[in-house]
Order: structure tokens, then C-alpha cells, then sequence
């Protein structure tokens, strides 16, 4: 386990910038949308959403990560949906506070395309390398937080489709949202950074995966 933990922290490092060569994913487009932030006058509120492929995303940029450990960190999580939770005021004096794990716990759901809620899981229902996992992750996103990340949660969900698998996939047409202190933050799937890149049939140039028309020559896109 010491060894998936010291790569998982040379992942977390490169991936701010990092663009990698698996299925030409940027790594930082990534990020952006699993991310979200909502502000009201001097509330912040925060959800990331991490899916167990960006382990395959990320290590496929280093050629020394065996794919045994990437299979390993895909495996303990791909049953999860792993949410990142911060809610706090920002007051005058330039002090924070932040809502409490168990504050935020009361009014978390997550609720699926077809309207039915999800809890947080207990710490009991989910495994010891899941948890380690999660709470190896969470100074990666503190850090890059400043003193906000103080007030940063982890939790966990299970969701499961009738044939056992995880029903929120990153690269399959669905849709879900997070719900959190009265605000919604929402996700419709697949990522756009999953997607492969179409192509205008003018010039050959590259397009996101969700455009269906060039917006330069406005014809219909390969």
C-alpha cells in the first residue's frame, strides 16, 4: 500500500499541468469538470467528483507505474462515487468558518438521473484501502486550496445499476447532481475530456467531442 500511496502522490503533483498521451486526455480539462464551486455573497461551496478512472488517466503518463498498481486503485474504487465537500462564510476579519462533516453529512444526497436519492455511505460499508485512498487525496486538494482546505470532507456513495455495476460512469451517457446546503451542483455525462475529439471535414481541425458543427466553417462535424 506504501508504494500505491507514493504514486499516487507523484500523480497528484504532475497533474495540474500535465497533458498525457491516453486517449489524448488533458489532464487539467479533466479536472475542471469533476470540480465545481458555487459563491453567494460570503459563501463558498465546493464539490469534486473523483471517478475511479483517473488513476488509469493519470498513470498512463508515467511509464515506471506498473499497471498492476493502477489496476489496484481502479479496483478499490470502482464500486464508489467519491465526492470532496467543502461549505464555509467568509467573514469581514478575513477568518473562515466551515460547516462540519457531520453538518454537511445531514443534508448531502446524491440523486440520479431518475430522481432517487443516495446517502453518504458509513465508514463501516466502505473498504480500509477505499478510505485510505480518499484520505490520501485530500491534502492534494487542500493544498491547492489554501486555508480553505481546512474545511474540506470526504464521503462516499454506492450506486448501483440492476446488474451491479457503478451507475455514475464518466464515460457513458447519464447524468446525476450532487445536492448540498440548498444548492444543486450537477454533472451530465460523459465528461467532454472522455470524449474522442471530432474533426472538421474542411480544414482537419480538431473539435471537442460534444460539437457537432465546426464553428468556423459551420458544417457538420466527423
Amino acid at each position: 500500500m506504501r508504494r500505491i500511496f507514493t504514486f499516487l502522490w507523484l500523480l497528484l503533483g504532475a497533474s495540474v499541468f500535465g497533458q498525457i498521451h491516453k486517449e489524448d486526455v488533458n489532464l487539467t480539462d479533466f479536472i475542471r469538470e469533476i470540480e465545481q464551486w458555487k459563491k453567494e455573497n460570503n459563501r463558498i461551496q465546493f464539490v469534486a467528483w473523483m471517478p475511479a478512472d483517473y488513476w488509469e488517466i493519470a498513470g498512463s503518463q508515467s511509464s515506471n507505474v506498473p499497471p498492476k498498481t493502477i489496476n489496484q486503485m481502479k479496483e478499490a474504487m470502482k464500486d464508489l462515487v467519491l465526492v470532496y465537500v467543502l461549505d464555509m462564510r467568509s467573514n469581514g476579519d478575513g477568518t473562515m468558518e466551515f460547516k462540519s462533516n457531520d453538518e454537511i453529512k445531514n443534508d448531502l444526497a446524491l440523486v440520479d438521473s431518475g430522481s432517487r436519492k443516495y446517502y453518504p455511505l458509513a465508514e463501516k460499508n466502505i473498504s480500509q484501502r477505499a478510505l485510505r485512498i480518499g484520505d490520501q487525496l485530500r491534502p492534494f486538494f487542500a493544498q491547492n486550496m489554501g486555508k480553505m482546505g481546512q474545511g474540506l470532507n470526504i464521503f462516499y456513495f454506492q450506486v448501483k445499476d440492476n446488474k451491479g455495476l457503478n451507475l455514475i460512469n464518466p464515460r457513458l451517457k447519464n447524468s446525476f447532481s450532487i445536492r448540498e446546503g440548498g444548492k444543486q451542483f450537477s454533472w451530465v455525462l460523459p465528461l467532454v475530456s472522455l470524449m474522442p475529439p471530432k474533426f472538421c471535414p474542411v480544414d482537419k481541425e480538431k473539435m471537442k467531442g460534444n460539437w457537432n458543427y465546426c464553428p468556423i466553417h459551420g458544417v457538420k462535424l466527423n
